[in-house]
């Protein structure tokens, strides 16, 4: 299994004039990582509404029979936990569906409680060099041979948003590609 990670930095000058010096880019890994590392601790307790779009075609070799879903979700992230509650689904009211209940792919923890799961990826992490913030992460997964799915292609752009009169840099749009 190959593991890759490809660190992309973005400078907030208008661009790179040359590839940054191996001190230079261990600086600014190191920053990245201490970011990632205390982002967790500094996000205090909130509420708010992820929507979840989904274009599913069920047999792949017949792409005209696509299906669209819109899932609405509250998530609570309360001492460092995520949970989720499910509150509409294509604009209907649910009750007693669960986020585990949701059939197809489903993300968690994008907000900071990440899961451990080991798959063979490569990517980018789009980041600040000098505050080692991260906005945006693309990773192509090497998918087993034997599983249902064939291929796995992840993007999470992260935005700055207002959080109790606080700025924190969370989610903003997460793609999935299967």
């Amino acid at each position: 299994m190959k593991f890759g990670l490809i660190c992309a930095l973005l400078a907030a000058a208008p661009a790179l004039a040359a590839t940054p010096d191996a001190a230079e880019q261990t600086r600014a890994v190191a920053a990245i990582r201490n970011y990632a590392l205390d982002y967790i601790r500094s996000l205090p307790d909130f509420t708010c509404l992820q929507v979840t779009t989904r274009t599913t075609w069920p047999n792949m070799r017949r792409r005209l029979e696509v299906q669209h879903a819109a899932i609405e979700e509250q998530i609570t992230y309360v001492n460092r936990r995520e949970t989720y509650s499910v509150q509409r689904i294509n604009g209907r009211p649910v009750t007693g569906v669960s986020h585990d209940d949701l059939l197809g792919i489903s993300s968690r923890g994008e907000f900071g409680t990440p899961r451990t799961i080991i798959v063979p990826y490569e990517g980018l992490v789009f980041a600040d060099p000098e505050t080692g913030v991260v906005y945006r992460i693309e990773m192509h997964c090497e998918i087993p041979k034997d599983s249902e799915y064939k291929q796995l292609d992840l993007t999470l752009d992260l935005r700055p948003a207002d959080v109790s009169g606080r700025e924190f840099v969370l989610p903003r749009t997460f793609i999935c590609i299967r």
